[in-house]
């Protein structure tokens, strides 16, 4: 993801929730690509570095563990060598349907 002006929070600098909303949507399709039709349970981003407007970032992800419908994911977002942000986070399968709304 290149950071543009239409993501700065503080000047000049990546709002937190596009960090987090990057590290969502990745963590999320790591789970798909290996099979899992998941939802997000729970997502903590630790920030470790100021991330500025042009600024390249790649995100390295893996599950940590898988119990059942559980995957623990990790995550960590760098520009070049420098590390950014750490996430980790809580994806849950959902259960199987028998093709109508559940309301509970």
């Amino acid at each position: 993801m290149v950071v543009t002006d239409a993501m700065v929070g503080a000047p000049r600098r990546l709002h937190g929730g596009v960090m987090m909303a990057f590290f969502d949507e990745a963590l999320g399709l790591l789970c798909k690509h290996l099979g899992g039709e998941t939802m997000t349970a729970s997502l903590t981003v630790d920030f470790r570095a100021p991330v500025y407007v042009g600024a390249a970032i790649r995100l390295r992800a893996w599950v940590e563990l898988r119990e059942g419908r559980k995957w623990r994911m990790r995550g960590e977002a760098y520009e070049g060598d420098r590390l950014l942000a750490e996430a980790r986070g809580l994806w849950i399968e959902a259960r199987p349907s028998n093709g109508e709304p559940r309301h509970d």
